[in-house]
This record gives C-alpha cells, sequence and structure tokens, in this order.
C-alpha cells in the first residue's frame, strides 16, 4: 500500500531486516486520476532562506483555496508566501502570526485546470544539524469543500556540515 503522492516516478528502496538495502531508481509510478495537494520532501542548509511549493496535481476548475500548513517552529521560521506558478494573480492571504503554523486563503474570479504549485513558502532554516521537520497539511478546502482532494505530507531535513581532509 502506498501513501497518497502527486504524479510522478519515485525510486524504490527495499530495507532487509539485517539492514542491508537496495534501491531501484524510478522503480514506481504514481498515477492518479483525482487531485492531490502536496509539500515536498526536501532539505537546505542552516541558515539558510529557502522556497517550498505547495503543489497540487489534476485540478479542474478550481477558484478557491483554504490550507493550513503545520512544520516543527524551532527547525523552520516562515517569512512570507505568495501565489504559485497555478494560482498566478489569484488574491492571497496568509496569516503566520502563529509559530509553526500557516493558514492559507487564495481566490480567484476565473478558474485554473491542470498541475502545478498552488503557493510558494518561504522559510528561514533556523535549527543546526542534525535537524527534521514534517511538513504537513492539517487541512484543506479546494472550492469551498466542492472537490475531493488526497493530501501528501512531506518534510524537511537540515543538511549536515562535513569536512574534508588528508594527502
Amino acid at each position: 500500500v502506498t501513501p497518497p503522492h502527486f504524479p510522478a516516478w519515485v525510486d524504490v528502496t527495499v530495507i532487509n531486516t539485517n539492514g542491508t538495502q537496495s534501491t531501484l531508481l524510478n522503480g514506481f509510478q504514481f498515477e492518479q486520476t483525482g487531485v492531490v495537494v502536496s509539500l515536498p520532501v526536501t532539505s537546505g542548509n542552516y541558515g539558510a532562506s529557502v522556497e517550498l511549493a505547495l503543489d497540487a496535481a489534476n485540478v479542474v476548475g478550481l477558484r478557491a483555496v483554504d490550507v493550513t500548513l503545520m512544520f516543527d517552529r524551532t527547525v523552520l521560521s516562515v517569512v512570507d508566501a505568495r501565489a504559485g506558478s497555478l494560482t498566478t494573480g489569484w488574491a492571497v492571504s496568509a496569516n503566520l502570526g502563529t509559530p509553526g503554523r500557516i493558514v492559507l486563503s487564495l481566490a480567484s474570479g476565473s478558474s485554473v485546470t491542470g498541475s502545478g504549485a498552488l503557493a510558494v513558502l518561504r522559510f528561514n532554516v533556523i535549527k543546526a544539524p542534525p535537524a527534521s521537520a514534517a511538513l504537513t497539511i492539517e487541512s484543506i478546502s479546494l472550492n469551498d469543500g466542492a472537490m475531493t482532494v488526497a493530501r501528501s505530507d512531506g518534510s524537511f531535513t537540515v543538511n549536515g556540515f562535513f569536512t574534508i581532509g588528508g594527502n
């Protein structure tokens, strides 16, 4: 059983009970005929500013989005939010006042169809490695609940620091 995921080819990793593992690159394709809204599984450097997209796939006639996102406020600090490639020109209202939580509303008088970014979120990475944060879609409503949506949560990992030495 696979989790909800946006349409894509993904790697498949098999982990044996003794800890050995093997990965087949592009070993499985997610196909979806319904709407999927997803956050990325990604990483970034401590002290950096990163942009993460809230993506949607397979929307038809989308005019309004209400979404609440959660993240670890000790790892990430939200800076701002803007419309994405799918919602260019839309009105955006972003409540960023509660640490660890983003409440977004996007709306337009004209509808869009297709796949792309609903919103782009900019964060500062505020915790040194090793650190990670779940990126969770707590709630979402498309067209005031008229569209059924599958959610695919993401995660963010702070990149480790490495040194190289030798002759």
